[in-house]
């Protein structure tokens, strides 16, 4: 993998593409393999810069700029193959994709398969003592502890009260009842395959 070099603000050309338009197989562009090839692609053509829109995770419009973290990435644009490469797929669940348009993305369809991969990889990943991304693991949480447990928390309970505030309000980190409903959820809740892994596995495929 080539990356684009230049000097600190130099004036240059680039391309605005976000990565869920690059081409691949499983719905929706991420930032894997064709990132890569769509990248060297810039550096043959004398590019300087690859603009893109925010990627963060995205709320029910699926827009860029409506977001629940400016931290946090979108799950979307998590690789399957760099999940591959790292063992925490098989190469059938990449083998079995379903039969994604090929013009335009169906949001709907996209999600709901990858959603299950995810769940899926990180089960395979709590399965497996031996994994090598233990330790990359503990340091991305305590590399991005300052977001990363208020983060979780947020989605845990924007998923359990389906996208509304909740009893009392709780999506107020300072409301007197949220550590007694916190008290009545097993713990793991909070670190559990919706919330913290995703964004894990979102920046393990940004450094792939």
């Amino acid at each position: 993998m080539n990356l684009l070099s230049h000097e600190p603000y130099r004036r240059g050309g680039g391309i605005l593409l976000h990565p869920t338009s690059l081409p691949g197989p499983f719905g929706i562009g991420d930032l894997g393999p064709s990132a890569t090839r769509f990248i060297d692609f810039l550096e043959q053509a004398g590019m300087s810069y690859w603009q893109m829109l925010p990627l963060g995770p995205v709320m029910d419009e699926f827009s860029p700029y409506q977001s629940t973290s400016s931290m946090a990435g979108n799950p979307l644009l998590i690789s399957p193959e760099l999940l591959a490469e790292e063992g925490l797929t098989g190469q059938e669940r990449l083998d079995g994709v379903p039969d994604f348009p090929e013009e335009r993305v169906d949001v709907s369809m996209v999600l709901s398969w990858k959603q299950d991969l995810l769940k899926k990889a990180w089960r395979n990943y709590e399965h497996d003592p031996g994994s090598s991304l233990k330790q990359d693991f503990e340091e991305f949480c305590l590399q991005h502890s300052e977001w990363l447990e208020d983060f979780a928390l947020f989605s845990t309970l924007w998923e359990v009260f389906e996208k509304n505030p909740g009893p009392n309000g709780l999506r107020n980190s300072k409301n007197a009842s949220l550590p007694h409903w916190l008290g009545q959820r097993n713990n793991t809740l909070i670190l559990s395959d919706s919330t913290v892994s995703p964004s894990f596995f979102f920046s393990a495929s940004g450094k792939g």
